[in-house]
């Protein structure tokens, strides 16, 4: 690979629960992390995975032997959060009765360790950018301790993992799970890397205490951006949630007039666009998850969000990872592969990793932009085959395509409030 063209790899959602074989738990609470491994590969629950249920343990080592397969020796590794399974803490208590919560929060340390030393092992060499998601926390699922022992846990875990520049990692993420660094090859281009746990319109504030941390967070990113903007440097963004409507929730609801689920709060959401709009082209693309979804989204201030789909099937889809090529000197992204993991029984059911699609041809595109997604997404508007083309690769190939309501889906790629996004899908919106 010359200086030219490299590739990245994103993995997201990995949700990884070490609960599967409860015959393996209380072994787990007594080894250290360096000894998982050896504990996992003794079980005799040897499936890849099923849909409804988070990650076991092959399924990890199964995604993470493919990605290093499909991309050997990548310039860099972005792993765009949720380390943990969801239900976490109930899961403990259930089988680890009578356990307190030091022996509680242990666990939770040693399960980042395990996953993070996972990722480390399937790409030795390569710098790894990883972001919290809103179930990595030790105080419950969308909340978090600044400060607190879990970041700087976390911290000591993650910071070898960034490569020879670590940005204000040392200073920022202890505090608040957030940091900006250089970009591990592109010249002129910083990567910011978000908490967005803050933002959620789900977070709850039973560990901090009263502090207000998303406004803290937005006046940091406005101050990295402004700095990056009079150093003539451009930004990736990367963060867990991504800004706009929860589809999925939405449409739990039932049909129009229907109220939008935000995933930010709207105060966050109003200031994070006011403060990008001050940067205007700064932010070429932010890399985003949690959805569980193969999707994209183009936000009012350029720039585009790319959604990684999860290696968690708990949503019914299939486990799946993106290999992307870029420009090392611009960090101009050409195209993108996503990697499936077929979970559906009557295709085999979990038996082999395959590529699902290429970004180029199935769009028929020469490069992921804004204005080739902006095209992407008037082709999914008025040309019924891209429809069904990008409704099949949301839930990456699992299940029937929602084509019924795939102008909700049209909607949540470009408008980002619930009104505007009322708008758009209940007065069924005819321009794209």
């Amino acid at each position: 690979m010359g200086h030219g063209g490299g590739t990245f790899v994103a993995l997201s959602d990995f949700h990884f629960d070490p609960f599967y074989d409860p015959s393996l738990v209380s072994d787990l609470v007594r080894a250290d992390a360096a000894d998982w491994r050896r504990l996992f590969e003794r079980s005799t629950v040897a499936s890849l995975g099923a849909y409804g249920a988070d990650t076991p343990y092959p399924l990890l080592a199964s995604t993470l032997k493919a990605a290093a397969e499909e991309a050997p020796d990548p310039d860099f590794v972005l792993l765009t959060g949720d380390f943990l399974a969801h239900g976490f803490s109930e899961k403990f208590a259930q089988q680890v009765p009578g356990a307190g919560s030091g022996a509680y929060q242990q666990f939770v340390a040693k399960t980042m360790a395990f996953v993070t030393a996972m990722v480390r092992g399937a790409f030795p060499r390569a710098p790894i950018v990883p972001a919290l998601g809103n179930n990595d926390s030790d105080c419950g699922d969308y909340e978090l301790q600044p400060g607190g022992p879990f970041l700087s846990g976390v911290a000591k875990l993650w910071e070898p993992l960034l490569g020879r520049v670590s940005g204000s990692f040392e200073q920022t993420f202890p505090s608040g799970g957030f940091y900006s660094m250089p970009h591990p090859t592109v010249p002129k281009l910083a990567l910011v890397v978000l908490n967005t746990d803050f933002f959620s319109s789900s977070y709850q504030d039973t560990c901090a205490k009263g502090v207000n941390l998303a406004a803290e967070e937005l006046t940091w990113l406005e101050r990295t951006l402004e700095t990056a903007s009079r150093s003539g440097q451009r930004v990736w963004l990367m963060y867990h949630i991504p800004p706009g409507i929860d589809t999925y929730a939405t449409l739990q609801k039932g049909p129009c007039p229907v109220t939008p689920v935000s995933l930010w709060s709207t105060d966050d959401l109003t200031r994070f666009w006011q403060i990008l709009a001050r940067f205007p082209g700064l932010v070429k693309v932010s890399f985003a998850a949690h959805t569980h979804r193969d999707e994209f989204r183009l936000p009012p201030g350029g720039g585009y969000v790319h959604v990684a789909p999860a290696v968690s099937p708990v949503y019914y889809d299939n486990p799946a990872f993106a290999v992307f090529s870029y420009a090392r000197a611009s960090g101009d992204i050409a195209d993108f592969k996503t990697y499936e993991l077929d979970l559906d029984p009557k295709r085999g059911g979990g038996t082999k990793w395959a590529l699902e699609y290429d970004f180029q041809q199935a769009y028929g595109r020469p490069a992921v932009d804004a204005s080739t997604l902006r095209e992407v997404l008037r082709a999914i508007h008025d040309d019924p085959a891209v429809r069904e083309r990008y409704l099949t690769l949301y839930p990456v190939s699992a299940g029937q395509p929602d084509l019924p309501h795939w102008l909700a889906y049209w909607c949540a790629a470009r408008v980002f409030t619930p009104a505007e996004f009322t708008a758009c899908y209940c007065a069924g919106a005819t321009s794209p």
